[in-house]
Parts: structure tokens; sequence; C-alpha cells
């Protein structure tokens, strides 16, 4: 008897008897019954052999008639009929006969599993297929002796197993975790199955781990179950280091076991990988730099931070991490240098993390201008941060020092020409005489030598030219006048002499400002408008004996004789004498130029005396 429960979806089978009464003249009725030896599920696996028994049915005799097994057979209806086979009764006993149940081969695979049933639900054998097979005893002619046993049968279908290698070769020094090979395991059937390491070199200490891709997660480092149907994936990745390994390659062969539930090897598929797969094992490498720069330069006055160059590293034995690279940068006294130099750093460098890169950048504030016009070395070099004694060094870098005009003019006194270095001024005094002639240079004092110069600013930056500014710009001029290249000595020189007069100029001083002028454009914090420098030249205007002498009547005191120059020395330096000799004896001229008596005067003989002096 078969019972079908829709509701529970399983099938509880048991023992069902077959009774087949014949009518034969003359005897007693015989009776007949078919049991299947194997109340179980029946379960075979695709590709199995004819020679796989799925199970076997047993046929009784009852009664006392004469009625033998001669010509009776087993032959099997339902949608099995493509998949399975019998072989002939044989005899057990004189009452019972056995016919054994096989699968007819894979060659008939694909008549056979377009009649297979799906169960997607838990049932009496769960994520397998099944077809029906009926089973009915007959005679010789194919005369059917009584009704016939119904079984399910039920097939597990061959997985699939794909291994793709994603390297060619692995480094000695590669992380943990490295992706080493990619699996895809696929299985029509909802029975767990489980893909694992089946050999592996060196087997003393396999370096490779399964790990799971987005799917199951794996209860060890060697194999990996999965209860679905349909596609998984796995991942074989570098699960111990090799850093201290002497292989020159590494090998694995996977298995993937199916129907695990089961526990029947006949029933499940076992596949090993038909390929050793080896991969060599390198030994590791430094960083290669991908990205280098060739001459460069920087501003003397560029603020700290500013980005010099950028290069980039990778690591050419796992491109795809340049986070496992590091960065430092020193600088080398000579090209030549193999270590760096103790002076201060005037670079670091920091690394972008976003794209691997490591960017140098300016360290130093104010410390370039002793540069100007020269190169500084650099060496960048590149290090694996898992293997530190792994590093790359750039070959030295040559870094240019602009000169910026951020430097101004100065003026010095020097006491020669030859002095260095001089006292910066921005006033100093000088003098000229007040008749001197157009082109007369001014004497400047104690006999010192001005000097005006940028020493420190290179080219078109040191140039500038001297101009003479304010109210005497119309009487004096600098020299020289050109453009000047770096240093000159200050010349000023009378350009106008009709303002030369020491009796008109007030105090008698004039001041003179004279400025220096860079011809670019200045740059720098400290540019502003007191950045040109002026100095203040206070010219001494010398008076020169130049103005007659007169006299001046003075009614209470006589007369007397006076000189307009403004030094006293001009004005004193004056001899007066009678020039009518005749008159000595009764007229004198003092030191001072007084007009005396000295002598009896008579009016009577004489009324009006004239007086010449000179």
């Amino acid at each position: 008897m078969v019972f079908h429960n829709d509701m529970a979806r399983y099938y509880v089978e048991s023992a069902v008897v077959l009774a087949v009464i014949l009518f034969i003249p003359g005897a007693f009725s015989q009776t007949f019954a078919i049991t299947a030896q194997d109340t179980g599920h029946w379960i075979f696996k695709q590709g199995a052999t004819t020679g796989t028994e799925v199970g076997a049915l047993t046929i009784i005799r009852t009664g006392n008639g004469s009625q033998t097994f001669d010509g009776t057979s087993v032959v099997i209806r339902g949608s099995c009929l493509p998949c399975l086979g019998s072989i002939t009764l044989e005899g057990t006993s004189t009452f019972n006969r056995s016919a054994k149940i096989f699968p007819r081969g894979n060659e008939t695979w694909d008549a056979c599993k377009g009649n297979l049933t799906e169960v997607s639900a838990e049932g009496a054998a769960p994520g397998l297929p099944y077809c029906i097979a009926e089973f009915r005893l007959v005679s010789s002619n194919m005369t059917e002796l009584g009704s016939n046993l119904s079984r399910n049968v039920y097939i597990n279908r061959t997985p699939s197993m794909t291994v793709v290698p994603m390297l060619s070769s692995i480094p000695q020094n590669a992380p943990l975790d490295t992706l080493v090979f990619q699996v895809t395991t696929n299985d029509q059937d909802n029975l767990p199955r489980t893909i694992s390491i089946d050999s592996c070199t060196p087997a003393t200490s396999c370096p490779f781990s399964l790990r799971s891709s987005g799917g199951p997660s794996c209860t060890n480092s060697s194999s990996c179950t999965f209860t679905r149907s349909g596609e998984a994936y796995y991942n074989i990745v570098l699960g111990q280091t090799l850093v201290n390994s002497t292989a020159a390659s590494l090998s694995i062969r996977l298995k993937l076991v199916d129907g695990i539930s089961l526990n029947n090897p006949d029933q499940q598929h076992t596949l090993i990988d038909a390929e050793q797969r080896t991969i060599a094992v390198l030994p590791p490498r430094p960083p290669v730099f991908t990205e280098r720069p060739g001459l460069t330069e920087v501003n003397e006055n560029d603020p700290v931070n500013t980005t010099i160059v950028i290069v980039k590293a990778i690591d050419d034995d796992n491109p795809g991490l340049p986070s496992e690279i590091a960065y430092t940068v020193c600088e080398l006294a000579t090209i030549d240098a193999t270590s760096c130099s103790s002076t201060p750093a005037q670079t670091r460098i920091e690394k972008i993390p976003e794209t691997g890169q490591g960017k140098v950048l300016l360290n130093t504030v104010d410390q370039l201008s002793s540069l100007v016009g020269n190169f500084f070395l650099i060496r960048i070099t590149a290090t694996k941060v898992n293997t530190p004694w792994l590093s790359m060094n750039l070959p030295p870098l040559r870094i240019f020092v602009n000169d910026v005009n951020n430097n101004s003019p100065v003026f010095q006194i020097l006491s020669s020409v030859g002095e260095d270095p001089g006292q910066e001024i921005t006033k100093f005094n000088a003098s000229i005489r007040e008749n001197a002639v157009v082109g007369t240079a001014v004497e400047f004092a104690d006999q010192f030598v001005i000097r005006v110069s940028d020493m420190h600013d290179l080219g078109v930056n040191a140039r500038f030219r001297l101009s003479v500014i304010g109210p005497n710009e119309n009487t004096f001029e600098a020299y020289p006048t050109d453009e000047i290249q770096g240093v000159a000595f200050l010349t000023v020189r009378v350009k106008n002499n009709t303002a030369l007069d020491a009796e008109t100029v007030k105090g008698g001083i004039m001041e003179v400002k004279i400025r220096a002028t860079s011809t670019e454009p200045a740059v720098g914090s400290g540019v502003g408008p007191f950045w040109i420098p002026e100095l203040v030249l206070r010219v001494t205007i010398v008076d020169m004996n130049d103005n007659p002498t007169f006299y001046t009547p003075m009614v209470d005191d006589g007369s007397h004789v006076r000189d307009n120059d403004v030094d006293p020395i001009n004005r004193n330096d004056v001899q007066f004498y009678l020039k009518d000799q005749t008159q000595v004896r009764q007229f004198a001229v003092s030191a001072q130029g007084k007009l005396e008596v000295i002598g009896a005067l008579d009016y009577e003989t004489v009324q009006l005396h004239r007086l010449s002096i000179g």
C-alpha cells in the first residue's frame, strides 16, 4: 500500500504486497507478493554506473499450487522508465525471488532528467528531485500478474566547480589574505555541499586558506560548506606569511563533495580538481617609482608647506595597495653622498592617502635666501610598510632656488672704497662751496664714501636707479644716472648752481633727498611704502668771499666799513688803508674799519676833508 500525504509533502512507504490469484486448471490458486527490501529512500547519483544498485525487490510466492517463477520478470513503468532498469529474478529460496534495481547509466541522462519532479520544501529526501517508479510482475508473455509497487526514486545531480587563478606568481612578502584563486561552485540540488583543500604543497604547513566571497562563512581555513542550491563563491587566499618560506612554488588541489547530509559515498558526488594549481613564489621586490620629477625649483620666499614635487611609488608585488608604501625625504650635501646631511631639514614629505602619492613640502621659513641662484639636493625614499628592509631611492633631485626681488637697496658709508661691510645709513653730512660750478661733486663728511647696493638679489632683481627728489632736485643730481646692477658708489653733483648761496640758504644747509628705486616690482611681506630706501644728505653751503666791502656812515660813532659775507673769515679778513698818504697825520682806519681822527683839524684852513679808503 502507498500512502501519499500532499499536505506534509513527504511519503511514507511500507512494504507493499501485491497478491495475484492464479486460476490454473487442476491446481490450487497461487499468490505472489512484491515488497521493497529497503524501506528507506532510494537515491542514486547522476552518472552512476549500471552496476550500482539503487534498491532491490523481493517477490514472494504463497499457496500450495504448482505455479513456479519460470518466465516471471519485473518491468518498470512511470517517469523513472528512462532512468532505471532491473535484472533477472534471482532465486533466494523455493518461494522467494529477488530483483535488483540499477540506473541505466549516464548515457540516458538527457532522457531521464526531463521526467524529474523538483522538491523545494523539506520532505522525506529534501533538496533532491525524484521520478516515480512503478514495478510490475509479468509473465513470459508480458501478462501482468497483479498490481504494481510504486516508489519515489531520488536523483542527486552532478555539481560543478570552476577555479580561476588571480595571480601568475606571488611575492614572498605578499600580505596575508592576498587573493590567489577564485572558486565558483554550482549545484541544482538543495543539499549542503562542501569545498575543501584536498592537497597542498608544502603539505606540512599549507599557506592557503578558504574564504567566503559575499556568501557563507567558513568554519575553518581548509573547508567551506554551502547549504543552498545555486552558485557559491569562494576565495583561496594566503593564510600564512611566506616571508620565511624556502618554497619556489606553491600548489593546491581542491575537492567538492555534495549531498553531505546523505552521508553515503555511493549517493554523493566527489569532484577533485583535475588540475594541480601551481603558483610561483617570487622573492620580494622593493617599491617602484611610477611618478618621478625632473629638475624642479622654488622661490626663495615661498612659504612653509609650499608643494615642491609629487612622486608616486607602488608595490610591484601587489600594485593594488598603495597604502602599503611609506615615504621619507632627506637632504644631501653632495650629489654622490650616501648619507643624509645633518643640517636642519628644509623639506618634508607627506603621503596622499587617496592616491598613494608622496608630496614634498617646504619646511623652512626664510632659510632659502642663502641658496638663491643655487641648487640643494634631496633624496626621496619609498619603503614597504610590511617589509621595511625593502626600499627604493630616487636619484638625487636638484631643487633650484629662484631669486625674487625681496630685498631693497641700501646706503652704506665706508672709510675707503675697499672697506666692507659698511654701516647702513639713512642720513649723512656733506658740503659744497657756494661758488661751485655745475658738475662739481659734494664732499661727504670725513672723506667717507657712500655705497649703494642690492647684494641679496640677483640678476634683474638687483637692478635699481638713483634719483634726487624733493625741493632740491633741480639743484643736485645723483650719479650714476644709468641703471645700476647690484652695487655703485654714490656721487652727488651740482646740477644748477643758482641756488648755491650761503647768504640766502636758510641756516646754510640744503637737505638733498636721494632715492634708490628697484627696476623690478618688489615682492614679499616686507614690501610697503617705506620699502624704497632714501638717503637724506645734509649739504652745508660753504661761504666764499664773494661779496664787496662797503662803508656805512655812523653818525654817532663816526664811519665804519661793512661786508655782507656770511663767514666771519670772509667778512673780517679785510685790510683798510688811506689812499692819500698825506692824510695819515690827521686820520686813521682801525682794524674793524673804523675811521678815526688822530690829528688836529683847522676849520679855518680846511672846512671839508675828502678821504679815499682802500
